[in-house]
């Protein structure tokens, strides 16, 4: 079932059973020069959705008074963003736009999905906008996010962490107590990391935001690192990290202590 079926598929289920209602689902997180905040997001009948006040608080976007029942009108300074129940296109100073789903109006408010960020808030807002789906992000401005995409592998003698970095980004890797600190020349980072099972070298892997990191985590039988970097496809880097464990101490076997040699028996006198 493609993505556009399901999508219209839900949005017919929650029309005829609209007392499902929405429920939370995890966060979108905006990504500026200056900030990150959470932007909330819900779920209706499966759909991520925002609410249109949250992104109207966000971006600057304003509620016009002229309203209609089943459609809403918003405008940022000159522009103007027409809403409509049941309707998967939207407005935008005369020019349409696809959405995902329909927009949804319950309880008096409205939600879009999450789409609408990436495909009509660029065409209103005065910076760049980009939606990273994967991640969860949304980068505002002309700022430099790299993502990076990480892949585990493991060996009988080592375990290798495979970053793929796109566009290709300075960095560094710094050994400190408990973990290695991978520094990238950005101002943030869109992390993709793999769920690492439970292992006797790396702990976990851990984003820091400031200032942009990938921190990752060690065990105490950690013992050494080495890194290579590679130019891969499509401007990006490949780094690649393998991580060995602290050699094993055989203690060598005691010499075997020597046998005491039996006194000879006494002559035994004729």
């Amino acid at each position: 079932m493609s993505h556009r079926l399901f999508s219209a598929l839900a949005f017919v289920l929650l029309a005829l059973n609209p007392a499902q209602g929405q429920t939370p689902d995890e966060p979108l997180t905006l990504v500026s020069r200056d900030a990150r905040q959470p932007l909330p997001t819900v779920s209706f009948g499966g759909l991520r959705m925002v609410a249109v006040s949250e992104l109207a608080l966000a971006f600057g976007l304003t509620v016009a008074d002229d309203q209609q029942p089943g459609r809403l009108i918003l405008t940022r300074d000159d522009q103007v963003v027409v809403l409509t129940v049941n309707e998967g296109l939207v407005s935008v100073s005369g020019r349409l736009v696809s959405l995902a789903s329909p927009p949804v109006e319950y309880e008096g408010a409205w939600y879009v999905p999450i789409d609408f960020i990436g495909r009509t808030l660029p065409l209103v807002y005065n910076e760049a906008v980009d939606l990273r789906r994967r991640s969860g992000l949304v980068v505002l401005g002309d700022i430099r996010v790299p993502q990076v995409v990480g892949r585990y592998q493991r060996t009988e003698s080592r375990q290798r962490l495979r970053l793929m970095i796109s566009p290709a980004t300075p960095h560094v890797i710094e050994e400190q107590p408990d973990q290695l600190l991978v520094q990238f020349e950005a101002d943030a980072l869109d992390l993709v990391l793999p769920d690492l099972a439970t292992n006797d070298l790396i702990a976990g892997l851990r984003g820091i935001d400031s200032p942009p990191a990938l921190a990752v985590e060690l065990r105490d039988t950690f013992g050494s690192f080495s890194a290579t970097s590679e130019a891969a496809i499509g401007g990006a880097t490949e780094l690649v990290i393998d991580i060995r464990p602290r050699p094993t101490t055989v203690r060598a076997a005691p010499p075997p202590i020597p046998a005491t040699p039996r006194p000879a028996d006494p002559a035994v006198a004729p």
